[in-house]
């Protein structure tokens, strides 16, 4: 490829040789998306080397979300780092583009009330074991389905967790003592331990606790883990995050919450 291709013919060469080989894909997915919907076709027009900070920049405020705005920016920022690299332009233009800002919205953790009025809405079904499943493991929805019979070792008392993001995200976590016998009762008709859709168990979870989104069954894990005294460190690993202060920053008012009840035994006599 020469300084003289379009940035579109770049991107797309960039996203196979960069991207599809290394991450899952779920997350190639949302790359995909960003390409065809995100970045406008003038744009992937022009040539590679023409383009100017100004044209990234009327591209990016053209995305509303600030969230799907990152992805794009992300997107930029190691295309054109790629493409300098192998000398297809002398300059990179994200130089002179200003970081995209994205403020995270913090997930709700349920407390122990929420936790039983939820329980009791739920039948002795399979749906109830896979929502205790959320709440002892902290897997997140597609982690918990993917799941197959194969991946849990009972002799060993863990399970293989194929992680959904990154290959980083496959990870193995304990069988909590708790959780034994929730799985030893689920039946086994096939492969996999849960038979249901993404979408179908966020909606029905939704419906039965309108309060909170299936995701902050992951926070509760968490939540609850730190508030027990669990290191952080352990914490990120059976959440599946890549880097620490990724779980430190999530969790920093449960941190802070529990630095405070700790410092209240503190006595110099």
């Amino acid at each position: 490829m020469t300084s003289n291709n379009t940035y579109g013919q770049w991107l797309l060469d960039w996203a196979e040789i960069y991207k599809k080989p290394l991450i899952k894909p779920s997350s190639f997915k949302t790359i995909d998306i960003c390409l065809r919907l995100h970045i406008p076709g003038w744009l992937k027009d022009m040539t590679i080397s023409d383009i100017k900070p100004y044209n990234l920049q009327k591209s990016l405020n053209m995305v509303n979300s600030s969230r799907m705005r990152l992805f794009v920016y992300d997107i930029y920022a190691d295309s054109f780092k790629r493409a300098l690299q192998h000398e297809i332009i002398t300059k990179n233009p994200m130089t002179s583009i200003d970081k995209v800002k994205h403020i995270r919205k913090q997930g709700k953790a349920l407390n122990r009330a929420e936790i039983q009025e939820l329980l009791s809405k739920l039948n002795n079904s399979r749906f109830r074991s896979l929502v205790l499943f959320y709440l002892y493991t902290g897997v997140r929805r597609s982690e918990a389905l993917n799941l197959r019979w194969t991946d849990i070792d009972y002799d060993k008392g863990i399970m293989t967790i194929n992680g959904t993001k990154t290959l980083k995200a496959c990870r193995t976590v304990p069988i909590f003592k708790d959780l034994l016998p929730i799985l030893q009762n689920i039946p086994q008709e096939n492969d996999y331990l849960f038979n249901y859709a993404p979408e179908y168990v966020s909606k029905r979870f939704h419906k039965i606790c309108p309060a909170h989104k299936l995701h902050d069954l992951r926070h509760t894990f968490a939540t609850r883990c730190l508030e027990c005294g669990i290191a952080i460190k352990v914490v990120q690993l059976w959440l599946g995050h890549t880097r620490l202060d990724t779980t430190a920053s999530i969790y920093t008012h449960v941190l802070d919450d529990f630095n405070r009840i700790e410092a209240q035994k503190y006595s110099l006599f």
